[in-house]
């Protein structure tokens, strides 16, 4: 899974990331982060250490919570709306009762904006407002 960030940014505090998946190129969603939240670092931890593979993400994001969880988030969320036909409020609904994962709606500084379709597998990228 490659990561990648551009350098454009909503604010200081809020950023917004276009995430895709290699498997479908013309499938992207679109998260908002509070970097300020108090509990956005718990909360990625823990997403990102609760389930298998979680220290491979890690260390392939180069030790970035937020790197590796973005790229699991992708893969995740790709899975809900392929195979499932999840929208954006079924995703939320979703990761509201999943166990191992906060809310998506903000209450912890992550929050999915839009799903619909066209990008490349885990990229990541910043967007502007």
């Amino acid at each position: 899974m490659k990561n990648k960030t551009a350098t454009t940014k909503k604010t200081p505090d809020l950023q917004r990331y276009k995430l895709s998946v290699e498997e479908d190129s013309f499938w992207e969603m679109e998260v908002e982060v509070d970097l300020n939240h108090p509990e956005l670092p718990k909360a990625l931890e823990e997403m990102v250490m609760f389930w298998t593979r979680g220290e491979e993400r890690l260390e392939f994001a180069g030790g970035d919570y937020l790197k590796a969880f973005l790229g699991q988030l992708a893969e995740w969320s790709y899975r809900c709306v392929v195979g499932r036909n999840y929208g954006l409020n079924g995703l939320l609904d979703y990761y509201a009762d999943l166990e191992g994962y906060c809310p998506m709606d903000g209450s912890y500084g992550i929050k999915i904006l839009q799903v619909e379709g066209s990008c490349q597998t885990g990229q990541c990228e910043k967007i502007a407002a």
